[in-house]
């Protein structure tokens, strides 16, 4: 990992020779607490709003910290129905994403955040959440608690839909779109859930469902999020079988 960090500031600094260009060149790589050394720590996820902020982390390693996937690749903008009341209710001038966002503004030894776009309103939106910053209030910080926990509550398979399983999967199973699945079946609370469930798992191609899953465990080194996806694929399994068979 030096070697490489090493060969792209050097390429780096002889592209932009004599420029002001570079001010600080940054190398991301998934890696262990106990290989931080004069770097940034760069958060791939945390947790969702309010699970708890490895800030000591960054004070053990003594680096900023620079958060990627803030609003965990949209999943926090898509609350589960009881979560978004709950911000709806106390935070009536936020939205889903700038809650999250202020919320991880807040946290100590940010010093840049990496939020991802879609389209214009979600640029503009985000613009506007930091040039008229709110910070977040002790209030709102029990708020974000609260939301947690009926996150937490829901049993939802923390996914964020980044697709690196799939790169190494000998079998092709689409992983983001069966975890995708099940979660809107624990965050939903419409009398026609499990119905919806059953339904939109099915149409996936049949080669690509969870019960195609031979536990090479190749998709688990990919995984950012440290995910044991055989063993979730297995659980996703087994709930589309007891739905399946409480409908009959």
């Amino acid at each position: 990992v030096n070697e490489l960090g090493e060969i792209v500031a050097k390429r780096t600094a002889e592209t932009d020779k004599g420029t002001d260009t570079v001010e600080f060149i940054a190398n991301m790589v998934h890696l262990t607490v106990d290989l931080l050394t004069d770097c940034s720590l760069t958060l791939d996820d945390i947790g969702g709003i309010g699970l708890g902020f490895p800030g000591s982390i960054a004070d053990e390693a003594g680096v900023p910290v620079i958060v990627m996937e803030p609003l965990r690749g949209g999943v926090l903008c898509n609350l589960p129905p009881k979560a978004a009341e709950k911000l709806k209710t106390e935070c009536p001038d936020d939205t889903q994403a700038s809650f999250g966002l202020r919320w991880v503004a807040g946290r100590e030894r940010v010093f840049t955040i990496l939020s991802g776009m879609s389209n214009l309103q979600q640029l503009k939106e985000n613009v506007d959440t930091f040039v008229n910053y709110r910070p977040i209030t002790e209030k709102e910080e029990q708020v974000a608690h609260q939301i947690a926990q009926i996150i937490q509550s829901g049993g939802a398979i923390s996914c964020t839909a980044c697709k690196y399983c799939m790169e190494v999967c000998p079998r092709g199973i689409n992983i983001p779109a069966i975890f995708g699945l099940y979660n809107m079946y624990k965050g939903s609370s419409a009398g026609n859930r499990d119905f919806m469930f059953v339904y939109n798992y099915n149409a996936l191609d049949e080669s690509a469902r969870a019960d195609k899953c031979i536990k090479c465990g190749l998709c688990n080194k990919n995984c950012p999020q440290s995910l044991d996806i055989p063993t979730l694929l297995a659980e996703v399994d087994k709930k589309v079988k007891e739905v399946e068979k409480s409908m009959a």
